[in-house]
């Protein structure tokens, strides 16, 4: 009896640099495994979302200042209101710049987490077209 009679073919083993094209449903979807998250474009991306989230939240502030310099100008509290407008100001920017640089530490420690975990358990799955 030859070896081949009854049994389905060996799997073939592919490198991960040639690794065989994915199989499409009928939608033209695939499902994908994201094993690895390269940790510095994940900063990059965490500091970036980071530092923009803070900037658009923090125009309620710098709205705030501008009612503080404007209060300034008429008088009415001995001219108090012309320096807090500029500590709110300055503060806005460094906030988004704390927060970017903040933003890329997490990032890029939330990769390396995604990293060993997934050597663990997998990767996430997705589904592509």
């Amino acid at each position: 009896m030859s070896s081949s009679e009854g049994y389905p073919p060996p799997p073939q083993q592919y490198s991960p640099q040639y690794a065989p094209p994915p199989q499409y449903d009928s939608g033209g979807r695939t499902r994908r495994v994201i094993k690895r998250i390269d940790v510095l474009s994940a900063g990059k991306v965490f500091a970036v979302a980071s530092a923009l989230i803070v900037a658009v939240f923090g125009l309620f502030f710098v709205l705030l200042a501008i009612c503080g310099l404007l209060s300034a100008f008429t008088g009415n509290n001995g001219g108090g209101g012309g320096f807090g407008a500029v500590a709110l100001l300055f503060g806005y920017v460094i906030f988004v710049v704390v927060y970017g640089i903040l933003g890329f530490i997490v990032g890029a420690l939330y990769a390396w987490i995604y990293n060993m975990a997934s050597q663990w358990i997998g990767g996430l799955v997705v589904e592509v077209e």
